[in-house]
């Protein structure tokens, strides 16, 4: 039933008939589509034929509890009014009361309609009823931010403080000084109680109204209740901030006076050997390993310039000055993308940049060398200095040789820094060190070697905005090393690498919860793989090793995001664009290593290139206010290589090669993962790390390769891949008087190369699974300091002859296996105190230290030999001297036992 409709068209019919089809809708209370067809059909035909709408009307109704659909049917048939409508969408069934006398129609809709939440309009003489539009809720409009910026300092020498915490009283939102004290951070407009803080520094609390942008330069003040020097983690509060960061270590300076090495003197690389994941080779030496990497895997920059060898007399000292140095970051793995060129670790070194409010000296006295450091202002305020320089004075150890030999090392640190304003400020550093020894036989033999490292940084910080922070370097390093077949006739051989380059890096800070860096850098390398010179020029007849040339272009971009107060990340990219560049002599070989092509190529030539992309990912869940979680994975790429064979921890001749048509690019994926806790109520920190590295284009050598004076070095390498994993645990105990550290680490570097050990696995040079170590510095509350050092490590590997064969009356060694064996596992015990010979009170300071390395005489073996037999007597012999067959016996040599020693130290 009425389910068509037949509709009669005349110019009369058509009116009606519009009026049918309505009153039968609405009766119907119908919604299907067929009749909204009809409807709409029905209005665009008749509007033509409607009488004029008037809803002015008066009307007099009385009706109680009746259906919208009663009211609009009588509208429609009394009073001639077109309603148009969606029945789906309007309540026809809803129940109205009018009551109304000789009252306008427009009143009376209006004031039924709002009841029902509904409306009209009148449109060609339609009366258009439709529910009312939900009204849009006014726009929030974002408060204004405003960003405080600016320097954190320390007040007695106006030093910028890196890493200082700056954050909102009561919250967790906060940001940490950059590497130049420079910080910023972005805030909606409000008051705010901004707290600075720095470790051994006075907290400072700063109530700002936050309306502009604004420039806050803050000076802490020391507090001496902290026991300053033996605290090795950033600051309390910047546990809140919860960076990012992990497989990184934070050394502060001072640490360095309770860990004394050799002689009694403080020394940064042998600090490390109380890392956990940073093993030392040995005694004798400052070469180590970082998480099974190779020794030439570990960057090492001083104010951005890299240091290639950093050891003195052999390794028994590192090239770093104690007071020369302001701070120290270690990467063991998880290097930002801003930082790369090496695999396994970057120990990062600022120097101090001279006290811009007083003049001020300190310095040492040891049995091996003494140290004079000086610092102060050229122009209060606005510019200072720093000097400091170190030499040894070994001549009391030669005893009657001192006439014949001559030995000593020396190192010199200047720094000099200008604020032009306070957006510009510039700094000029340099480093020198030398390495001297020789030995006058007769006046005609006289032999000797020499290496040093020479540096100079220039960096301008320039701050764009309130947000973007610059800063632009200029550097330029070089490592020579010297080996003197005559001192008298300057015959020697001389190898080299060098390097210059600039490089700008950007810093924005968006907001709290985002700050991005980005860079760029260009940089010249040159090598001197090794050549014998006269006066500086090639000796003739000797085979020529060619120099190397190459260009290195690396751009980064990086973003620490904090998604919510539990979860963080950093992700970064770094792009390597590496170019060997003529002039060059280019040996090719075959799939044998034997050569079958030489090539020349001219000045500033390209004639090899590679490129590397270079993924960083750090993620950081906060369980609590204790607890955090972190992972990490880092791809690095090395395109420098130390060419060197040796296993003696006791060499500095180095050789130093570019990645070419021969040698790929050393590379590494590293993933890592860790749980970080720490008791705020007990001073205790506690930390578990997992690492899994593997490494691919890794060199090792054939049997005797000849590494010097060799033009074709390179067919005497070979490549393979190595695997690195372990766990890192680590507990720290700082309180007022007492700090106790404990480490443990186990890890395997296993290598395996085709050509090498009948291409199985075999365990790098790096291979130390156990390393345990204990540090624990007491502090009284007087005058005297005490420190205990304890450390554990297994041996190193070496090879050993698995059968030995009668040769001429000879005894000879067969060796077949690599790395084959290991070395006694070495341990020691070092122990000193330290007494303040002046109150804290005095302008002029000092203090004793007494050392003993090595307390209880332990024989640590660094080298194990199979070339001696022993004699009726007992006595070591080589075979040469005896005329019968006798049997080859192991010889080990050990170094460095018990040993004490005394320094003095003074500052004013």
């Amino acid at each position: 039933m009425h389910q068509y409709v037949v509709i009669i068209y005349s110019y009369i019919g058509g009116y009606l008939y519009s009026r049918i089809v309505f009153l039968s809708i609405i009766k119907m209370n119908l919604n299907t589509k067929p009749y909204l067809f009809i409807l709409v059909f029905c209005f665009f035909y008749s509007f033509n034929y409607a009488q004029k709408v008037n809803l002015n009307k008066t009307i007099t109704l009385s009706i109680t509890d009746s259906t919208l659909t009663y009211l609009l049917t009588y509208l429609s048939e009394n009073e001639d009014i077109n309603f148009s409508f969606n029945p789906a969408k309007i309540p026809l069934d809803s129940l109205v009361s009018i009551h109304v006398n000789e009252q306008k129609i427009a009143d009376v809709l209006k004031d039924v309609f709002q009841k029902l939440n509904i409306e009209y309009t009148i449109v060609e003489e339609q009366v258009i009823i439709k529910q009312k539009e939900k009204p849009k809720p006014p726009k929030e409009e974002k408060p204004k931010e405003f960003t405080i910026s600016g320097y954190v300092r320390e007040l007695k020498s106006s030093e910028n403080l890196i890493g200082a915490t700056v954050y909102v009283e009561g919250t967790t939102t906060g940001t940490i000084t950059n590497a130049y004290g420079f910080y910023s951070l972005t805030l909606p407009a409000g008051n705010y109680n901004i707290i600075f803080s720095f470790i051994g520094l006075q907290n400072e609390l700063r109530t700002i109204e936050l309306k502009k942008n604004e420039t806050i330069n803050i000076d802490l003040f020391p507090n001496l209740s902290i026991l300053t020097e033996i605290v090795v983690s950033a600051s309390e509060k910047e546990n809140i901030i919860e960076l990012n960061q992990m497989s990184e270590l934070k050394v502060k300076p001072k640490i360095l006076n309770s860990i004394n090495g050799f002689m009694g003197e403080p020394d940064l690389i042998k600090a490390f050997q109380l890392m956990p994941g940073i093993k030392l080779m040995g005694d004798g030496s400052t070469s180590f390993f970082v998480r099974g990497g190779h020794l030439d895997q570990n960057l090492i920059l001083i104010d951005e310039a890299p240091i290639y060898n950093a050891a003195h007399l052999f390794g028994f000292f590192s090239v770093f000055v104690n007071d020369a140095v302001k701070d120290i970051n270690i990467y063991k793995g998880d290097m930002p993308a801003e930082y790369g060129g090496r695999l396994s670790s970057l120990i990062d070194v600022k120097t101090k940049d001279g006290n811009m409010n007083k003049l001020h000296a300190s310095g040492s006295y040891g049995l091996v060398s003494a140290t004079v450091s000086v610092e102060g202002p050229i122009r209060k305020q606005k510019s200072s200095f720093f000097i400091s320089a170190r030499r040894s004075h070994l001549s009391w150890l030669l005893g009657k040789n001192k006439d014949n030999l001559k030995i000593y090392f020396y190192d010199i640190n200047a720094k000099f820094n200008r604020k032009i304003n306070q957006n510009n400020r510039l700094y000029f550093s340099v480093y020198f060190g030398k390495d001297y020894l020789s030995q006058i036989n007769t006046s005609i033999t006289s032999s000797g070697i020499s290496w040093g490292n020479s540096t100079a940084t220039l960096r301008w910080n320039h701050i764009f905005s309130e947000k973007l922070f610059a800063n632009f370097t200029l550097n330029a390093s070089k490592y020579n090393y010297y080996l003197y077949l005559s001192v008298k006739n300057n015959q020697y051989w001389n190898s080299f690498i060098g390097n210059g380059g600039v490089k700008a890096d950007f810093t924005y800070y968006f907001n709290p919860a985002n700050t991005l860096k980005f860079g760029l850098k260009s940089t010249s390398h040159n090598f001197n793989p090794g050549n014998l010179e006269i006066n500086g020029n090639v000796m003739e007849g000797i085979p020529v090793t060619p120099r190397n040339q190459a260009e290195e272009k690396v751009l980064y971009v990086s973003n620490q995001q904090i998604i919510s107060d539990k979860l963080s990340l950093r992700y970064g990219l770094r792009y390597t664009n590496w170019q060997n560049t003529g002039p060059a002599t280019v040996y090719f070989y075959d799939e044998n290593y034997q050569p079958v092509q030489v090539t020349n190529y001219e000045t500033k030539k390209t004639y090899n290139t590679y490129r590397t992309l270079e993924p960083r990912l750090n993620v950081n869940f906060k369980l609590n206010e204790k607890t955090a979680f972190k992972a990490s994975y880092v791809n690095t790429s090395q395109n420098i290589h130390l060419i060197s064979n040796s296993i003696s921890p006791f060499t500095s001749l180095e050789v130093w090669f570019p990645s070419n048509p021969n040698i790929k690019p050393e590379r590494a994926n590293q993933i890592a993962m860790g749980m970080f806790r720490k008791n705020r109520d007990k001073n205790n920190f506690f930390s578990a790390e997992l690492f899994y590295k593997k490494m691919k284009n890794q060199i090792d050598y054939i049997d005797h390769a000849q590494m010097l004076l060799n033009p074709l070095i390179e067919g005497e390498l070979r490549f393979g891949t190595t695997r690195c994993y372990g766990i890192e645990l680590s507990y720290k105990k700082t309180t007022e008087q007492l700090t106790a550290w404990i480490n443990y680490t186990y890890s395997r570097s296993l290598r395996k190369t085709d050509g090498i050990n009948f291409n199985k696995q075999y365990p790098s040079l790096a291979d130390r699974p156990n390393d345990f170590s204990v540090h624990i510095n007491y502090k009284t509350k007087k005058r005297w300091q005490y420190s205990v050092n304890w450390m554990y490590i297994s041996g190193g590997v070496f090879s050993s002859p698995t059968a030995f064969y009668n040769y001429n009356n000879y005894s000879v060694p067969v060796y077949l296996y690599k790395n084959n064996d290991r070395l006694p596992a070495y341990h020691r015990l070092d122990v000193s105190a330290t007494i303040q010979l002046s109150k804290e009170s005095r302008k002029y300071k000092h203090h004793l230290t007494f050392s003993i390395f090595n307390l209880y005489g332990r024989k640590n073996p660094v080298s194990i030999n199979f070339n001696k037999t022993i004699d009726a007597y007992g006595n070591f012999k080589i075979p040469a001297n005896l005329y019968q067959v006798s049997e080859l016996v192991p010889t080990q040599l050990t170094i460095l036992r018990f040993m004490p020693s005394i320094t003095y130290n003074f500052s004013f």
